[in-house]
């Protein structure tokens, strides 16, 4: 059994390290115009919506008690993500930083971000841990 929650918490470190990379704008695309968005390298870009997410993170008071519901754990369910984040946030990078958006607005826009990356952490988990409480109560019922 050790071994078995070994793999599971190992299972869900990685996915929520995977999830938090989903939701983060710049790693779901790579073809904006660095100098529309007054940086000179990508490096540069990439640290500084990093550090926006990340204050953002530490900061917003939006996110709020969330019922987690079963999420399918295929990779489809993972690109649609992947796919959404780069519709709705990475190709409106340009709008936040070229020229800067207020503070507000930045942080409005990465708590999105950041309100997503929970939800789908939350949903993720629960669904592991349904899987687990099913499988427990077979083996036990058996």
């Amino acid at each position: 059994m050790e071994g078995f929650l070994l793999t599971a918490g190992a299972y869900l470190g990685v996915m929520t390290h995977h999830i938090a990379d989903l939701h983060t704008p710049v790693h779901v695309g790579s073809q904006l115009p660095i100098a529309s968005v007054g940086y000179s390298t990508n490096a540069g870009f990439h640290s500084r919506v990093e550090a926006d997410l990340d204050y953002t993170a530490r900061t917003v008071e939006s996110i709020k008690p969330y019922d987690p519901q079963p999420i399918d754990l295929t990779a489809d369910t993972f690109l649609s993500i992947a796919d959404w984040m780069y519709n709705e946030f990475y190709l409106k990078l340009p709008d936040i930083y070229g020229p800067p958006a207020p503070l507000n607005v930045r942080t409005d826009f990465f708590a999105g971000c950041v309100r997503s990356a929970a939800r789908v952490t939350a949903d993720v988990w629960a669904t592991v841990f349904w899987m687990l409480s099913a499988k427990a109560i077979t083996a036990l019922s058996a």
